[in-house]
């Protein structure tokens, strides 16, 4: 998606190449446990509910490849990629757990257990919304309309999201993902008939007055699960930095932003590392998810809304 992006704002067909070339590797990568088509990870992890096996498909990878063939299709196959997107909706659509409440709907949070994680329902109802209305599909219209219902009930009366359910720690990139989906979302609907505006704005206010310290910095908890060490994480800034600039908000807040990540995280190659500990000096370590690959899709979002001057060294 990074690359698409670079290719809108130069028009430089490399991009668009480079981007066309991740997709045979990415259904080359897809679960083998589904018939239609999904994504997760490439190895066993652990959650508190257990182990989850390698290739369990989930909601919130999935829904990254959905939206780059979704961006693909608009400027380059809409064909292929909608062949790919069906696939995907119709495993999202059914493979998972699922629980009515009056009118609202959570599904699990992978294939393989039953946590209800808001963040992860809310890429489902995005990914659902935007196929309902891509595909003239009123069973995932419906279905999306509902999950997006629960995302919003799930919002505490100060403007928070839990994690999930059985986890009641709000952190700030999990929060930026809600964030950015109800965002796409509300642009997908065109009304405002469930009141998303208010609940944006509601999350906005929590999100700057309980995620950022003094000094203008998002920190990684407002309520934490556990013991936490790190003072930094560039998966925190990565995701900040592009729910600013898909919201279109902020400007000063995200040239600090900027400037911070370049400064503490960048290293003299490009990359960006990992966290920062108090008390610790050393160079960290990048790795591609946390937060390279995050950070590097945000920095184009901000050049090709062109909120900052690209001249400036902010952006550099």
């Amino acid at each position: 998606m990074g690359y698409l992006n670079l290719y809108k704002i130069t028009g430089d067909s490399t991009y668009l190449n480079k981007a066309i070339s991740y997709v045979e590797p990415l259904i080359k990568m897809a679960s083998p446990l589904i018939k239609g088509l999904g994504w997760g990870m490439k190895h066993k992890w652990m959650t508190i509910s257990g182990i989850i096996p390698e290739d369990t498909p989930c909601n919130t990878q999935t829904s990254y490849v959905y939206e780059f063939f979704v961006k693909l299709s608009e400027i380059h196959d809409s064909k292929k990629y909608d062949k790919y997107l069906q696939k995907i909706v119709l495993h999202v659509a059914n493979d998972f757990y699922e629980w009515k409440i009056e009118d609202t709907l959570v599904c699990s949070y992978s294939t393989a257990d039953k946590r209800r994680v808001v963040n992860a329902n809310s890429y489902r109802a995005l990914m659902l919304i935007d196929a309902g209305k891509r595909f003239d599909n009123i069973e995932y219209l419906n279905k999306g309309i509902a999950t997006l219902k629960y995302v919003i009930n799930m919002q505490n009366d100060d403007g928070s999201w839990p994690y999930a359910e059985d986890q009641p720690f709000v952190d700030t990139y999990h929060t930026c993902f809600v964030l950015k989906n109800l965002y796409k979302m509300k642009k997908i609907l065109g009304d405002d008939s469930l009141e998303i505006d208010l609940v944006i704005q509601k999350g906005l206010n929590y999100y700057f007055s309980n995620l950022f310290n003094d000094k203008g910095i998002p920190i990684p908890y407002a309520i934490k699960p556990r013991l936490t060490l790190h003072k930094y994480d560039s998966y925190d800034l990565a995701e900040s930095i592009g729910l600013l600039a898909e919201l279109n908000i902020e400007e000063e807040r995200l040239a600090k932003l900027i400037n911070f990540a370049q400064t503490y995280f960048q290293t003299k190659e490009g990359w960006f590392v990992f966290r920062i500990y108090p008390f610790v000096k050393n160079k960290g370590i990048p790795y591609m998810r946390y937060a390279n690959s995050a950070m590097f899709l945000a920095l184009t979002k901000v050049i090709k809304r062109g909120i900052l001057n690209t001249n400036n060294e902010t952006t550099n």
